[in-house]
């Protein structure tokens, strides 16, 4: 059986209010797609996925009013920094200096040593 109510997508805000639940529906031989987009600049901090209304098994063909879900692919864009949470990353010229000294103090580190032991 492929119900019409038994996949459902909740999403949440940062702050864990709502954003919405989505049911997917059932499509061509079972399968199906649900995209959802918000363009208003909300931010999903989570989803809740729940699928089927049994666990996949031996016995879910069983009974008529049984409905399994298997998923597959799931694609969702990458979290963007808020503005507020942004943590400021050091430059590429500060690290290249850094690791500039650090090497030039360890060659004269090693340069000492040997004359020494010279």
């Amino acid at each position: 059986m492929d119900a019409d109510d038994t996949t459902l997508l909740h999403y949440f805000d940062i702050d864990n209010n709502s954003r919405g639940a989505f049911f997917a529906p059932p499509a061509n031989n079972g399968l199906s797609f649900l995209g959802v987009r918000f363009n208003a600049g909300e931010a999903v901090g989570r989803v809740r996925i729940i699928t089927s209304n049994t666990d996949l098994g031996p016995n879910d063909q069983n009974a008529d009013l049984l409905d399994v879900v298997v998923m597959d692919d799931v694609l969702y864009s990458e979290l963007r920094a808020v503005a507020a949470a942004a943590v400021p990353e050091p430059s590429t010229l500060a690290l290249l200096l850094g690791g500039l000294l650090f090497f030039g103090w360890k060659t004269l580190r090693q340069q000492r040593g040997r004359r020494l032991f010279s």
